[in-house]
């Protein structure tokens, strides 16, 4: 066992890492690193030379925490990760097949410590120590007056299957209205949380799908969303009595809706009630003193909203291409102040303090103000469905719907539709698959939640259709979320663009990710030539729209005249891409609206081939999948899927093998949120 004394500093091969400052710095930059992976490559280091099992690693690291062996491998890889180890071929940690983990690297211990040029009193430091600390809390103090404590857990509210939903306090901060998914047939009833008896209550149970529930501004009804899959009604139902007694109560037809499986959104206020309607996106304010009810004013192409009770100060998300804009609109003054763009996914928006704090739920909880300011807070693993808080002069409360999203890919064989054959079965989120061009290889996108470091990461993966198991390629910066990816022509690189439009290339042969075309904004239209070594694009330089061809063998840009006509076939690296889709779907089915066509477009992206369109058309507890041949104008159901929710922005997408013998596609296989209760004092 290796005595490293009270040093704490030591040099791994040529990495310094400094254990009291939790730093490593490697090739002179200095990065952070988390205690617990110092403490394991403590560890590590005390058993220099020998092999260290999983079991001693547990109890070292977790003492009295009960985890699994895929947590030691998490973080071995998380350690290796800040280390930048090379994959392939090891420098500082080995593993023993069998055995545990060995460090095989170098280690000195430095006794050159750089020392202070110049000495100062203990009672100089002292003061300007003192002096430091009183400025940085102005400054924190000044910036972020809210800046929040942490939240502990308090309980677990629910525990059954399917996912809770819509969450809405009551204007006196007594009642938690939400609703509740039944497993079985997958329709949603309303349930309401006493917080003074801490019971929860069924409000409704009609066998209907009900969702949205509303307060009115005095607490006394509230409003929600009745629909099967022939019809949708905004309802109204009066409160009186004990809260054992409202499910009791004769609820009114206020006016029809659009139904949809995903999340139309209702708000009371005392302006009107506030309706997005989910198919043509249309925010609207429902007058509800005129009869039948009308839109006092709307808004277009909306996300995401919330409003407060006064109807004046609203928060939208409005779709921008591939991401969302955050706006302000002070409905009294009739101004309106951009916030911020967000990457999707997004779950659910709320306002926190009216016109000043908001709520951002998703894969993360963050707190922001309309300056500008904002943090991410500790939250349970997994996905945050929405939340609601309430807070008095002791404490606060917050309650989140939150769980996990599970996805797999399925491939079909074209030849017998009839049945779904499962490609990976992890308990990830894996989407976007994309396949090769000989047909046997499926490359996707894994997302898990990692419980060592608390964090959301993303992988790319390859399936071949031979071999058993899956093959890991490279692990995603935290900042990329994928929405398009393509095999080059010959199967040597993945062409990965984000939501972001930035645009990488991995080598298959180094799995090795790279970003490319640094130089430019908004890349688009992206298309490989036969030999794979040059890839066209289009983007925005400066302010200037250009077209350009980028050479992989001499790794060099060329600004382009723009191709006319269509080069190669449509893809969805195309800023168009969904409107072009649109035109050929309207053609084909005149008699389906269009807003339902666009939504069914964004829902889960279509496959086109130079013969057909594959896509699917979803309904409320079912989506059917249909081929449109582009030479006749036909369309054919080729299967009926299950559909369980919307995807909250995580792109979902059908994948055709070249010659249409079979797809792949990312299911929803299972949604399961739990509402869960955290507090501070």
């Amino acid at each position: 066992m290796t005595n490293q004394g009270s040093n704490n500093r030591i040099r791994l091969n040529q990495v310094l890492v400094d254990f009291a400052a939790l730093k490593l710095q490697i090739d002179g930059i200095w990065y952070d690193i988390e205690a617990r992976q110092l403490a394991l490559l403590r560890l590590l280091i005390e058993h220099q030379g020998q092999a260290v099992s999983r079991q001693q690693i547990m109890d070292n690291i977790w003492p009295d925490v009960v985890v699994s062996d895929n947590s030691v491998s998490q973080a071995i890889t998380q350690l290796r990760k800040s280390l930048q180890e090379p994959k392939d071929s090891p420098t500082f940690i080995r593993t023993v097949p069998r055995k545990g983990y060995q460090l095989i690297a170098d280690i000195h211990y430095p006794d050159d410590t750089p020392k202070p040029q110049a000495s100062i009193t203990l009672r100089q430091a002292a003061g300007w120590t003192l002096f430091l600390l009183l400025i940085v809390s102005l400054l924190v103090w000044w910036l972020w007056p809210m800046s929040p404590h942490p939240y502990h857990h308090k309980a677990q509210l629910t525990a059954s299957p399917g996912d809770e939903a819509f969450l809405t306090l009551s204007p006196d901060k007594r009642y938690l209205l939400f609703t509740q998914q039944d497993a079985q047939s997958g329709l949603r009833d309303l349930m309401v949380f006493d917080r003074q008896s801490e019971n929860i209550h069924a409000l409704r149970q009609s066998g209907y799908d009900e969702l949205s529930p509303a307060w009115s501004p005095d607490g006394q009804s509230l409003a929600y969303i009745r629909q099967n899959a022939f019809s949708c009604q905004i309802r109204t139902l009066t409160l009186s009595g004990p809260v054992e007694t409202w499910r009791l109560s004769k609820d009114l037809l206020l006016t029809d809706c659009q139904t949809d499986a995903g999340q139309s959104k209702l708000r009371w206020t005392q302006s009107g009630l506030f309706y997005l309607d989910p198919v043509s996106r249309q925010l609207m304010r429902l007058n509800l003193d005129t009869t039948p009810v009308e839109a006092a004013e709307h808004w277009q192409n909306v996300a995401y909203f919330d409003v407060d009770v006064t109807g004046r100060h609203l928060l939208r998300a409005s779709r921008r291409g591939k991401l969302l804009q955050l706006d302000y609109d002070d409905l009294k003054t009739a101004e309106q102040q951009y916030l911020q763009a967000l990457t999707p996914p997004i779950a659910s928006l709320k306002w926190r303090v009216p016109g000043q704090q908001y709520w951002l739920a998703g894969q993360q909880l963050r707190l922001a103000d309309i300056d500008g300011t904002q943090q991410n807070l500790a939250a349970p693993p997994g996905f945050i469905m929405d939340m609601a808080q309430v807070s008095d002069e002791k404490s606060e409360q917050l309650f989140l719907a939150s769980g996990t999203l599970q996805a797999n890919l399925v491939v079909m064989d074209m030849q017998a539709p009839q049945q779904l054959h499962a490609l990976t079965s992890s308990p990830n989120f894996e989407y976007l698959p994309a396949l090769s061009a000989d047909g046997l290889q499926t490359a996707y996108i894994s997302q898990y939640f990692d419980y060592v470091d608390q964090q959301i990461h993303q992988e790319v993966w390859v399936k071949h259709s031979q071999k058993p198991t899956a093959t890991l390629l490279t692990a995603l910066p935290d900042d990329v979320q994928p929405d398009y990816l393509a095999w080059s022509p010959q199967g040597s690189f993945l062409l990965l663009q984000d939501k972001q439009q930035r645009v990488f290339l991995l080598n298959l042969y180094a799995r090795s990710l790279h970003p490319v075309l640094t130089d430019f904004k908004q890349v688009s239209a992206l298309y490989w030539l036969e030999n794979e070594q040059q890839l066209y694009f289009s983007a925005v330089q400066g302010d200037k729209a250009v077209s350009g061809q980028l050479d992989l063998q001499k790794q060099q840009v060329d600004l382009i005249a723009p191709q006319a006509g269509e080069p190669v076939l449509l893809n969805a690296s195309f800023n168009d891409f969904n409107e072009r889709i649109l035109e050929i779907l309207q053609q084909a089915l005149p008699e389906v609206p269009a807003a339902r066509l666009s939504q069914a477009i964004s829902r889960i992206r279509p496959a086109l081939t130079p013969n057909n369109l594959y896509f699917v058309l979803p309904g409320l507890t079912e989506s059917d999948l249909l081929k449109l041949d582009r030479q006749t104008g036909e369309v054919q159901l080729i299967h009926q899927l299950a559909i369980r929710q919307q995807h909250l922005g995580l792109t979902l997408n059908l994948a055709v093998s070249p010659d249409e013998k079979q797809m792949v596609l990312s299911v929803l296989s299972s949604q399961q949120n739990n509402l869960m209760l955290r507090e501070r004092q």
